[in-house]
């Protein structure tokens, strides 16, 4: 949110956000465009390793740590009615419902590791943490659940967002996505120097850098936004506004393409 703060008081010209907070930015600035897709979902949904729950079906009646009023728990709530016709509920409980309990994302792993929770949502590199530190399983990715639910193979976790400060002057707009390229090509494709980052920048320990990477190395390499790429945005907004984390449609306008810009994929 620190960021997303910075972004809306002026005070950055470019911001790295999450796909859900990119849409507020987009409804509480008319002066924010998106301009490139990073990470795509890479949240899932851990349960302790000797837990007899197989499928997200099986969460009907049980206590799932997530952190309550980010736009991964209002995509968590959407895919678990719509897949599975279960409610996701802070204070409901029953067969029918998945009790939620809210906590910080960095105390997700300690809630199921306690037995507070049966499962947790989380994302990386907490979730590698908790596969390769705690040995936790992964019951299903939001990109299964995604694909399942839609049809489309994933969505944008992050995104690049700038004023129009950055848009309006082409030069530096065109050299920004040349670098958001080239940053994407060299993460999917030299581990050595993720894993680098990874353990110096994020302090990731160095058994979980490695599998961080094998579960992110998919980003989109494309120097601006594809027609695909703006569709799955497109997409995750619309179930975010059902969801209610977003009050209406972000202006999709101001989602800035290939074609728009006049550039090749």
């Amino acid at each position: 949110p620190s960021l997303y703060d910075a972004l809306m008081k002026g005070e950055v010209e470019i911001a790295i956000i999450p796909a859900d907070l990119a849409g507020l930015a987009l409804l509480n600035s008319n002066d924010t465009y998106v301009i490139a897709l990073d990470y795509p979902l890479f949240q899932a949904i851990i349960v302790p390793a000797n837990s007899t729950i197989t499928s997200p079906a099986q969460l009907g009646g049980k206590t799932v740590a997530i952190p309550v009023g980010t736009g991964t728990y209002y995509l968590f709530e959407v895919m678990m009615k719509a897949l599975y016709n279960l409610t996701v509920s802070t204070n409901e409980t029953g067969p029918n419902v998945i009790h939620v309990i809210n906590v910080a994302p960095g105390e997700v792993i300690d809630a199921v590791a306690t037995g507070s929770a049966q499962a947790g949502v989380i994302w990386q590199p907490m979730l590698a943490i908790a596969q390769t530190q705690y040995h936790m399983r992964v019951l299903a990715t939001f990109q299964q659940l995604w694909q399942n639910m839609t049809g489309e193979p994933t969505a944008p976790f992050l995104v690049w967002v700038a004023t129009s400060k950055v848009v309006s002057d082409r030069p530096l707009l065109l050299k920004v996505l040349r670098l958001h390229a080239e940053a994407a090509y060299a993460w999917d494709h030299n581990e050595t120097l993720a894993v680098i980052a990874l353990e110096r920048l994020y302090n990731v320990p160095p058994q979980a850098a490695p599998l961080v990477w094998a579960m992110t190395n998919d980003t989109p390499a494309s120097p601006c936004i594809t027609q695909q790429g703006y569709q799955e945005l497109v997409s995750e907004w619309q179930y975010l506004v059902k969801a209610g984390f977003l009050s209406s449609m972000p202006n999709t306008s101001r989602i800035l393409t290939c074609s728009e810009l006049g550039l090749s994929p």
